[in-house]
């Protein structure tokens, strides 16, 4: 019969809960804690945590999945809704599939950096996979936008431009 070892871990930061979403073939675990309403991501690498908290969140941040490159994958909450993000060497960029109406949830990312998640509209959540593409003109709070198409139109009146497929533009 097989042996089964757990072995607990707990952020220090979480006063309510701790939960391990995702784990890499080097040990590093991502997830999320939970304080008195807030949720907050974090990795957990080396026995050491680093909050993960995407810039544009309001609510709260959530890491799901983590490649063997240390590339993280999650959503956060804002005003505007459910968003989306993919945090590489520092920078948080933004996966909003383009045909959401109601918010889209990154799930996991592979050893080739697609992405698997949930996006809904009108008719019902619908699963995608993000692969490719290339980041829109980087925008305020280091956060850029993935696109699957790298085509700009604008600038618009503010000087700024805004990706011709998605019509995202950093707010």
């Amino acid at each position: 019969m097989p042996v089964y070892i757990f072995t607990t871990f707990d952020n220090p930061s979480a006063t309510i809960g701790t939960f391990g979403n995702a784990i890499n073939d080097t040990g590093q675990i991502v997830g999320n804690i939970t304080n008195s309403g807030s949720q907050d991501g974090f990795l957990l690498s080396g026995g050491t945590y680093t909050a993960i908290d995407d810039p544009s969140a309001t609510n709260q941040t959530v890491a799901q999945g983590i490649n063997d490159a240390g590339q993280i994958v999650g959503w956060c909450s804002n005003n505007s809704g459910n968003h989306g993000f993919l945090l590489a060497n520092g920078v948080y960029a933004a996966i909003d599939d383009p045909s959401t109406t109601n918010g889209t949830l990154a799930f996991g990312i592979n050893d080739l950096g697609q992405v698997v998640g949930q996006y809904s509209d009108n008719t019902g959540a619908h699963g995608f996979l993000y692969s490719g593409g290339t980041y829109c003109r980087r925008s305020i709070g280091h956060q850029r936008h993935l696109c699957r198409e790298h085509q700009r139109r604008g600038p618009d009146r503010r000087g700024l431009f805004r990706c011709q497929r998605c019509s995202w533009l950093p707010t």
